[in-house]
């Protein structure tokens, strides 16, 4: 009696799978699917790192192949929510969205600068890329006008010149030299924006302990050469403004 007891608990033991039909058996073979998936996905987090990792893109079930046979499979690990843009992404595609943009900032400097663009050629640049110039860009296309091209540009082009003028917008981070650079151009041409040549004199003073001498003194003549051509009493007061607020 004692022998077959031995053998019975020696039996149930070494199975590991209950009878057949109760109610324990269907648990573990419900563990054991979950075991078996999870076997060969791996660790659900380690799995969501590495698509992360690999395409760095949203792992929703549309995007990832692998999240319906996941579905398919029973695998419950994880959230299943749709899941948003990493925030590396983010940053990584706004990266290359400004490496993207200063290239071409460059070229657009290298077209500027080239001694065979006539005023019409520098013009029709600003007009066709101004939305994407910078500070440096807009003080080259002026101080070429200016330097190069004074007499034709400040006759024939004048409305143009203007417009540009207008839409000038200046950077948080423009140097000194580019900020002399255009209200020295302005008062050569002829043509001042008095809302632009307010924002260069205000950002110059903000900036007054890194000004050199040539940026001091290109700042200075501009302000008194455009008050001898200055026609409107009302651009005459606002310059007087100006320069009462240095």
């Amino acid at each position: 009696m004692s022998g077959r007891r031995t053998r019975t608990i020696k039996a149930s033991a070494s199975s590991s799978v209950p009878t057949r039909g109760s109610s324990k058996d269907k648990e573990n073979r419900d563990d054991l699917r979950v075991i078996a998936t999870g076997s060969l996905l791996g660790d659900g987090q380690r799995w969501k790192k590495k698509y992360l990792s690999h395409s760095e893109v949203s792992t929703t079930t549309a995007s990832l192949p692998a999240a319906a046979d996941e579905k398919s499979a029973g695998y419950c690990g994880g959230d299943t929510r749709p899941r948003r843009h990493s925030s590396k992404a983010s940053s990584s595609e706004g990266r290359q969205d400004s490496f993207v943009l200063a290239k071409e900032q460059v070229h657009i400097n290298r077209t500027l600068t080239n001694p065979k663009a006539s005023v019409s050629d520098l013009i029709n640049v600003a007009k066709t890329n101004r939305l994407m110039f910078n500070t440096v860009n807009w003080a080259t296309l002026f101080h070429r006008l200016a330097r190069f091209h004074a007499k034709e540009a400040a006759t024939n082009y004048r409305p143009e010149i203007k417009t540009l003028l207008h839409q000038c917008r200046l950077e948080e981070d423009c140097s000194c030299q580019h900020l002399a650079n255009l209200s020295w151009a302005m008062a050569k041409l002829r043509i001042v924006d008095m809302v632009l040549l307010h924002s260069v004199v205000e950002k110059s003073l903000a900036m007054s302990e890194l000004m050199n001498p040539p940026d001091v003194t290109n700042l200075c003549w501009s302000l008194a050469k455009s008050r001898s051509f200055l026609d409107e009493p009302s651009q005459f007061h606002e310059l007087e403004e100006i320069v009462n607020d240095m």
